[in-house]
């Protein structure tokens, strides 16, 4: 989530630096002479800073709640927030680089892994989804200790950032 939302703020900088350029061009001609000054550009320039605003947000949250990968980590984060991993701060919280096909669900793995090697596994598991709908969670579960080496087997799996108890 940290990657996309990084992702975001760089679209939404690219795009509000030439507005935000001429907005204080307009600005500056209408301090200077005033009968240069386009009132129209005056508010247009403004409106079109919200509208861009309200369209990169927009886009951000169907991204977060649309991409299967996102929302198995936002799932993931909800399940190891209920549980005692005072242990586990710190350490970095892994996704797999492919997800488990099972019928209808998609099975995602997302690990922990601290410094003595020691793995604690979420297991999230997704509904299939048609394009345009929303992955929703099925089931999670977490594993611990030899269960989690076994879930975890040879997969490859990538980093997606620290893991802090909220």
């Amino acid at each position: 989530m940290q990657s996309a939302k990084y992702v975001y703020i760089g679209i939404y900088v690219l795009a509000f630096l030439p507005l935000a350029y001429l907005l204080g061009k307009e600005l500056f001609r209408l301090r200077r002479d005033r009968a240069k000054a386009s009132r129209p550009k005056l508010i247009l320039y403004p409106v079109s800073l919200v509208l861009l605003t309200a369209l990169v947000w927009w886009m951000y949250s169907f991204t977060l709640q649309t991409q299967p990968l996102l929302v198995a980590e936002k799932e993931a984060r909800a399940v190891l927030a209920g549980e005692d991993t005072t242990a586990w701060e710190g350490c970095q919280l892994q996704m797999p680089q492919q997800s488990i096909e099972d019928g209808p669900y998609r099975v995602y793995n997302v690990m922990l892994e601290n410094e003595d090697e020691e793995k604690l596994v979420v297991q999230i598991t997704l509904n299939n989804g048609n394009p345009g709908n929303q992955p929703v969670l099925i089931d999670s579960q977490v594993f611990r200790g030899e269960e989690a080496d076994e879930i975890v087997g040879r997969a490859m799996y990538f980093d997606v950032g620290i893991y802090e108890k909220p």
